[in-house]
């Protein structure tokens, strides 16, 4: 969502940008600001968690990153679903031998070098115990 007031802002990336995969997150709210903390369960103790990042956010801005996500979420399920109906209709309608699956898919380590990709989502939430 573009706001008609909304400076004009130039982004860069760096040539080292990281990217990082989270298992879980939790969300705390306080007065004015908004506390996001990421975590990896530990894979030798499946019961322990290591929060690896903490983000600090004003409350208009996790507003906007909440619109933000809905919207681009609504778009890929809506993507999703065109594809989906679309393979339905064009698949051969006699059975078939074969199985067929994803050779590779965006997001995914076997995804063909060079090809551009979009990170998948990885997050499930953490349950709370107060805030």
């Amino acid at each position: 969502m573009a706001q008609a007031n909304a400076p004009s802002l130039n982004v860069r990336y760096p040539d080292n940008l990281d990217y990082c995969y989270r298992d879980i997150f939790k969300a705390f709210v306080g007065e004015g600001e908004v506390l996001l903390e990421f975590a990896n369960i530990n894979r030798s103790k499946p019961d322990e968690v290591t929060i690896t990042d903490r983000i600090v956010i004003s409350i208009p801005n996790a507003v906007r990153l909440v619109q933000h996500l809905q919207e681009s979420l609504k778009q890929a399920k809506e993507r999703f679903d065109a594809r989906q109906s679309a393979a339905m209709w064009s698949s051969n309608s006699s059975h078939s031998d074969s199985f067929h699956h994803e050779r590779s898919r965006p997001g995914h380590p076997s995804t063909r070098a060079g090809q551009q990709t979009q990170p998948s989502p990885r997050i499930a939430s953490m349950s709370s115990t107060g805030g």
